[in-house]
């Protein structure tokens, strides 16, 4: 019976964190319920640059893909009552065409949602995905309400109450429109947060059940160690996760898939880059 009781709690633990109910945010007036965070790329940021990992201190960094190039995400001011509440900032462009370009936003850890106001030409229809683990959880098309000069339209667009690493959009058909993005919102997952994603991982994967216990003994005791106020335990809860990856690496191509075992350990790594920065990672 011992045995059994850290995947009872831990199966408890889960259920309670787990996230459900994904809602879609597609032309909304207003973005998540309550964001963490909110990066409204003010006016002095980079203006005249390409975007990459500017706002990595914030947790986001931005790339695009496509062929046979991709257009890079760029940085541009407007002036007074051009685009966004009648007052100077700046926002985050295609910097021009984007023919066959997806741009993606990924964050520095899960999150339980994330939304931006957009802009482009009227008409236009888009893709958006949410992606998790390189799994895509969440999609719609939506169609651009209006661009540059035209009448101010606040729209958000996004997803709420669901786990995902990164956003990716794009025109569904080939265009050389652009647009702008402003407000991009968002909400890291905690690291308690965060083990109650890997233990519902755990769960999901429907192991031996010998394994799986000792999986949960280990987040268990992390658990443990987080529960104490003195930050020394932060590093014994280091220590527990590092025992956490030994185990899946003893299991792998045994009672786990190479593809389980990849997955586990990338997320135990985001919970110890979460923990320390300091600490290598399990490789």
């Amino acid at each position: 019976m011992n045995a059994l009781k850290p995947s009872l709690f831990l199966l408890l633990f889960a259920a309670a964190l787990s996230v459900a109910n994904a809602t879609d945010i597609n032309a909304a007036a207003t973005g998540l319920t309550s964001p963490q965070s909110t990066l409204d790329f003010g006016v002095d940021d980079f203006n005249g640059v390409v975007i990459t990992n500017q706002y990595q201190g914030s947790g986001v960094t931005f790339s695009s893909s496509g062929s046979p190039s991709a257009n890079p995400w760029s940085y541009k001011t407007f002036p007074v009552g051009e685009f966004f509440n009648g007052i100077e900032g700046g926002h985050l462009t295609s910097g021009g065409s984007l023919e066959g370009t997806t741009y993606s936003i990924q964050f520095s850890g899960p999150v339980s949602g994330a939304a931006f106001n957009f802009k482009a030409f009227p008409g236009l229809e888009w893709n958006l995905t949410a992606w998790r683990h390189g799994v895509i959880v969440g999609s719609f098309n939506f169609d651009s309400d209006g661009g540059a000069h035209a009448p101010l339209i606040i729209r958000f667009y996004g997803f709420d109450d669901i786990e995902i690493d990164t956003l990716r959009f794009m025109r569904t058909v080939p265009s050389g429109a652009g647009f702008e993005l402003d407000n991009l919102q968002f909400s890291l997952l905690s690291v308690v947060d965060q083990i109650g994603t890997l233990v519902n991982t755990v769960i999901s994967m429907n192991i031996n059940a010998g394994i799986s216990n000792a999986l949960d003994a280990k987040l268990g005791a992390t658990l443990t160690a987080l529960e104490d106020a003195n930050t020394n335990n932060d590093i014994a809860a280091v220590n527990t996760m590092y025992a956490f990856c030994s185990s899946v690496e003893a299991q792998r191509n045994k009672k786990l898939t190479t593809t389980q075992a990849d997955q586990l350990i990338s997320q135990a790594n985001g919970i110890i880059a979460l923990l320390d920065s300091s600490y290598s990672l399990c490789q």
